[in-house]
């Protein structure tokens, strides 16, 4: 009678450590699957991000070369303006 009872006091020891282990790789798991969740939401908005920021940057290339374009039709007018001003003294 006393081995049954220490078998099955050895049975709940074992269940025991392995429903803990059971609980520490589920929170492993969980807390995994947390991470990675975040990750990906992460990921999709640096994508988005990066993408306007690649759109935007764009523009600003585009403002830059239209604003330098300005510029120098405004130089070419000035010069031109200042010769005529001389031919009129």
């Amino acid at each position: 009678m006393s081995d049954t009872k220490i078998h099955s006091e050895k049975s709940k020891v074992i269940c025991v450590n392995v429903n803990e282990e059971t609980l520490k790789v589920l929170s492993f798991v969980k807390n995994k699957s947390e991470f990675i969740r975040e990750a990906i939401k992460d990921k999709f908005l640096y994508e988005k991000f990066r993408e306007e920021y690649v759109n935007l940057k764009g523009e600003l290339e585009k403002s830059k070369a239209e604003n330098e374009k300005i510029k120098t039709e405004k130089s070419h007018y000035e010069t031109k303006i200042k010769r005529k001003a001389k031919i009129i003294e």
